[in-house]
C-alpha cells in the first residue's frame, strides 16, 4: 500500500510520454487530434454531469429545460471568453 502512489506516479509518467511521443510522430495530423482531445473533453463532462445534474434538478423542481439553458449559456459564455481574450492568438494566423 506504501508503493501506490509511486506505481501511479510512474503509470502517469509513461501514458503522458507514450501520448506526447504519439504527437510528435502524427505532427501532420496534430489539427485532427486537438480536435479529436477538445471534443472529448468537452463530452465527457457533459455526458457525466447532465444527467446528475438532472436527477438533482428534479429533486428541488428545477425542469431540465432550465438545466439545458444553463449549460448553453455557460458554453457561450466560456467560448466568447476563449475567442475574445485568448493569449494563443499566433495560432490564428492572420485574422
Amino acid at each position: 500500500m506504501r508503493y501506490l502512489p509511486i506505481a501511479v506516479a510512474i503509470v502517469t509518467f509513461f501514458s503522458t510520454m507514450g501520448g506526447g511521443l504519439v504527437a510528435a510522430r502524427f505532427r501532420n495530423k496534430l489539427s485532427v487530434v486537438a480536435a479529436f482531445a477538445s471534443g472529448v473533453l468537452i463530452a465527457v463532462p457533459l455526458f457525466d454531469i447532465l444527467p446528475e445534474s438532472f436527477n438533482l434538478g428534479n429533486g428541488i423542481g428545477i425542469a431540465p429545460v432550465s438545466i439545458l439553458y444553463g449549460v448553453a449559456i455557460g458554453f457561450i459564455f466560456l467560448y466568447v471568453l476563449e475567442r475574445y481574450f485568448s493569449v494563443h492568438h499566433i495560432c490564428e494566423g492572420d485574422q
